[in-house]
């Protein structure tokens, strides 16, 4: 690589509020950069050169040329000084924002080890497949925290990201803050009405729909649906499968029951409770639809403290539980199709930085099985 040994003077640093030094200069040089103002090759100033013009000390200079090397814009060459990387040979940087992730041993690591772990594994294999980086965003179900680390990403001017979205209506002007950036996005597991971007989602009507029917067929009464609260497509479109397989069948016992909660725990241990109080009522049969795992397992708990016959239940959930069944319990599981939904959030990413303009929703399709001594096939095969 040929190198612009002359320093480039660098525009003065307009210092917005409550952000820090360093992250003012890391964004002064990056801006610097993505505009053309240093070009591939050039030589920036010496760390003295640049804290005189920046006035800050040092150190900061430091901390922020070393975030601008990990982050490829950069590199280093001892006794040569500190240069722009041709940027089609810098790899690129995708960032990814999920929700949670709970670290082995703690509660929340038996439903975040099948989903978002899981899903985090087949971004990066992608990612890596097409030559990019992977940038990891936890929000810890905190939608403050959420907001910080999208408007890091618009900030940082990285090169895609993927987001499993939580902040509502909150959140929605940073969204729109990386898409003015020119920041490819890409929505996973659920969409946003009236916000346009790519989006890979499961098809959670159908997969709702066809475990209830499921529930249907075994001439269970009543068929509950244990839904979360949070307001997002993928569980609104669990609920309307669910209405929809009991119109369809002609059933009018619909029953929707929201379980209040924060975190997965706390959804286990809020389903246990309500099944429990509800338990007293039920007839001689009793079908539950839970839209996840977290939920079917509090009320798992609470159908087998009570001792009711299993041969008089049909239950069915999204995704693996992490407990296992009697064998005798008749059971239908949604599977989402988890690499898939990796794989193709990646390829949007890529399909953006490579051109593609027009918005697309991607719907991928789950399969449906039933665990039980009497399991049947819901195409039956």
């Amino acid at each position: 690589m040929r190198h612009n040994d002359k320093y480039c003077e660098l525009p003065i640093m307009n210092k917005p509020n409550r952000i820090s030094k360093i992250q003012m200069l890391h964004m002064e040089l990056t801006k610097a950069i993505r505009d053309g103002e240093l070009r591939p090759g050039d030589k920036l100033p010496t760390e003295s050169q640049l804290c005189s013009t920046y006035s800050v000390s040092r150190i900061t200079v430091r901390s922020a040329l070393s975030l601008l090397v990990n982050e490829g814009l950069l590199f280093s060459q001892q006794g040569k000084g500190t240069f722009v990387l041709d940027h089609t040979e810098a790899p690129l940087t995708i960032g990814v924002v999920l929700h949670q992730i709970a670290h082995e041993g703690s509660q929340l690591f038996k439903y975040y080890s099948r989903f978002t772990v899981r899903i985090l594994n087949h971004i990066e294999e992608e990612t890596r497949k097409n030559g990019a980086n992977v940038l990891l965003y936890v929000d810890n179900g905190n939608v403050e925290t959420e907001r910080e680390n999208l408007l890091n990403i618009a900030n940082r001017r990285l090169d895609g990201a993927i987001v499993f979205y939580i902040g509502e209506e909150e959140n929605l002007d940073c969204l729109q803050k990386i898409q003015d950036a020119g920041i490819p996005l890409v929505l996973i597991d659920r969409w946003i009405d009236g916000f346009e971007s790519d989006c890979v989602a499961t098809n959670n009507f159908k997969g709702a729909y066809e475990a209830t029917s499921l529930l249907i067929n075994r001439n269970v009464s009543p068929i509950i649906h244990l839904t979360d609260s949070e307001g997002v497509s993928s569980i609104f479109d669990r609920s309307e499968g669910y209405k929809m397989a009991m119109r369809s069948h002609y059933r009018s016992d619909v029953e929707i029951k929201s379980v209040t909660h924060d975190y997965a725990q706390s959804l286990e241990e809020s389903a246990y409770e309500l099944i429990k109080g509800m338990l007293g009522n039920v007839g001689d049969s009793f079908g539950l639809f839970a839209a996840n795992a977290s939920a079917m397992v509090g009320a798992w708990r609470a159908i087998s403290e009570s001792g009711m016959d299993t041969k008089r239940l049909a239950l069915a959930c999204f995704d693996e539980l992490p407990i296992e069944l009697p064998s005798d319990v008749y059971f239908a599981n949604v599977i989402q199709p988890i690499e898939q939904l990796g794989e193709v959030a990646v390829r949007a990413i890529m399909n953006r930085i490579a051109g593609s303009k027009d918005n697309q929703r991607f719907i991928l399709e789950p399969r449906v099985e039933v665990l039980s001594s009497e399991a049947i096939s819901i195409n039956g095969d």
